[in-house]
Order: C-alpha cells, then sequence, then structure tokens
C-alpha cells in the first residue's frame, strides 16, 4: 500500500478556542461522520462529465455531514470557472449544480456509497480530468477552514479512484494548502 497523503484533519480545539481552521467540539462522533448510501444517490454513468465533476465537489463538501457556506461558494465559483463549464451560460451551470444539489442527498443511516464516488471518479479520469477535480476537491475541503476525518479518507480515496499518484496528489495539497493560506504541517 503507497504512503497516504499529506493532509490531516484538524485537531479539535478545546470549546471556546478557534484555530486556523476554525473551532469544533469535543464531541468524537463528529469526527467520525456518520456516512450513508444515500449521499450520491442518483449518481451514475449516464451523467454527464459536468455532472459528475460537481457531484464529487458537492459529496466532498456533504462528506462531513454538512455543506457549510464556504464549501458552497466555493463549488459554485468552480461551476462558473473549470475550462468543462466555458461553453455553459451561468444559467446552465446553475441548473447543473441545482440538479447535483437535488439528486445528492444523505440520511446519515448506513456506510457511505463509494461505489458513486468511485464511478464519478472514474468518468473523469477518462477524460483526463482527475487532478482537475481533485484539486477543485481540495479547495471544497479547505474551504470551510476545518478539515473533518472524513474529508481526509474522501480524498485519499479519490486520489487513487483518479489515478493520480501519491506525489501528484500531494503536491496538489501543498499548492491548495499555500494557495489558501494554511501553514505547513
Amino acid at each position: 500500500m503507497s504512503d497516504p497523503l499529506n493532509v490531516k484533519a484538524t485537531p479539535k480545539p478545546k470549546k471556546g478556542l478557534f484555530g486556523l481552521f476554525g473551532g469544533g467540539s469535543d464531541d468524537k462522533s463528529k469526527a467520525k461522520a456518520d456516512m450513508s448510501n444515500g449521499i450520491l444517490s442518483g449518481l451514475t454513468a449516464s451523467w454527464s462529465h459536468e455532472e459528475a465533476f460537481c457531484a464529487i465537489l458537492y459529496a466532498t463538501a456533504l462528506v462531513d455531514g454538512e455543506v457549510h457556506t464556504k464549501e458552497w461558494e466555493e463549488i459554485r465559483v468552480v461551476g462558473h470557472r473549470v475550462k468543462i463549464f466555458e461553453k455553459k451560460s451561468d444559467a446552465e451551470v446553475d441548473a447543473i449544480l441545482d440538479k447535483v444539489k437535488g439528486k445528492i442527498t444523505w440520511d446519515r443511516k448506513s456506510e457511505f456509497p463509494w461505489s458513486h464516488v468511485d464511478s464519478a471518479c472514474a468518468a473523469l479520469a477518462r477524460k483526463n480530468l482527475g487532478a482537475t477535480v481533485f484539486a477543485n476537491a481540495c479547495d471544497v475541503v479547505f474551504a470551510d477552514r476545518t478539515i473533518e476525518q472524513a474529508e481526509v479518507d474522501l480524498l485519499n480515496r479519490m486520489s487513487a479512484k483518479l489515478d493520480l499518484s501519491n506525489s501528484v496528489a500531494n503536491s496538489i495539497i501543498e499548492v491548495i494548502k499555500i494557495k489558501n493560506g494554511h501553514s505547513a504541517d
């Protein structure tokens, strides 16, 4: 097995303290995100590459239990910035995001549906969009300034499914840390 990626969950500060990545609670149950089969319901190979791209980003935001406002803002910006969306109008991009948001639900009663993430990753890897979606997923992870273990697990899984070497994935993570002003761990 290869070395893990160079990203770690944010340590939980004591109540009332806020570190570089924001606050948090001592509740260990939140660190072990309760994942379910519903998070990516509806994601199939028949989705367009744009939809699969958005689905990965939305799943990345949702995997820790909630989509933070800053994470959603990052997803919306990506939908208007990334090259695969260049032929889409703002309204079309918003419609794709709304479709993805409507299909991806989480009942938090069972295990995370890795097969859905895996199929979206496979579709994007075939279009040579693996590094692109991974970099943007990292931006979503860093958007709320808190890195949950569930997000770290998802990034590790995605890097493998997107056929990214650990050195490429870690380079992307380091660039995103620098871009977002995070200190090296």
